[in-house]
């Protein structure tokens, strides 16, 4: 009101005057409408509160040991990720063992010519269409690298027993830590 008071003693035009004083009342009834708003928005978080306090609150049920460590064992990042290691060190472990088997490669090449090309048959050129085709078997065998295979393969072994070791230690820790936290939230000890 002090507002309107202030641009009525003003020398504006009427028409800036009723310009102003329009925009100023509906400001005031946007505030209005959002105080209408806001107790509306409280009075439905108020019913639902009274309604659903189980559902808003925290879980009702209490986890027993047992549940608190099958769901970490289950869904902790850190224990999928070695999990993710030792598959990755016993995949390395198949792949070095395969490279003591021989390469065996089949392959085949289809060509057409058309047009002004050269008869493969016949080295001449040749404005007839020709198709030919090849074929070819490749084998290879490593014979001797110095043992580096047989040391791959050793240290895939190792790395393999490492990461099962790892597993372990991972999911051993990770008990003990759900053991302490359960103690120290359940039994207060």
């Amino acid at each position: 009101m002090i507002f309107l008071h202030f641009l009525s003693c003003t020398n504006f035009h009427h028409i800036d005057y009723l310009i102003i004083t329009r925009v100023a009342r509906s400001l005031v009834c946007s505030s209005e409408k959002l105080r209408t708003e806001m107790k509306y928005l409280i009075c439905i978080v108020l019913v639902l509160t009274a309604v659903f306090p189980r559902e808003l609150c925290a879980q009702g049920e209490k986890w027993t040991l047992g549940d608190c460590i099958a769901y970490a064992l289950e869904n902790n990042i850190g224990l999928q990720r070695q999990e993710l290691l030792t598959e990755t060190a016993a995949v390395n472990l198949t792949k070095s063992r395969m490279d003591l088997l021989p390469d065996l490669n089949l392959g085949s090449d289809a060509r057409v010519g058309f047009g002004r090309s050269i008869d493969p048959v016949t080295n001449l050129i040749t404005f007839k269409q020709n198709v030919s085709n090849s074929y070819s078997l490749n084998s290879s065998i490593e014979l001797f690298r110095g043992f580096t295979t047989l040391n791959t393969i050793s240290a895939g072994k190792f790395m393999l027993k490492a990461g099962l070791e790892a597993e372990k230690v991972a999911r051993n820790t990770l008990i003990v830590e759900r053991f302490n936290s359960f103690r120290m939230n359940y039994l207060g000890s």
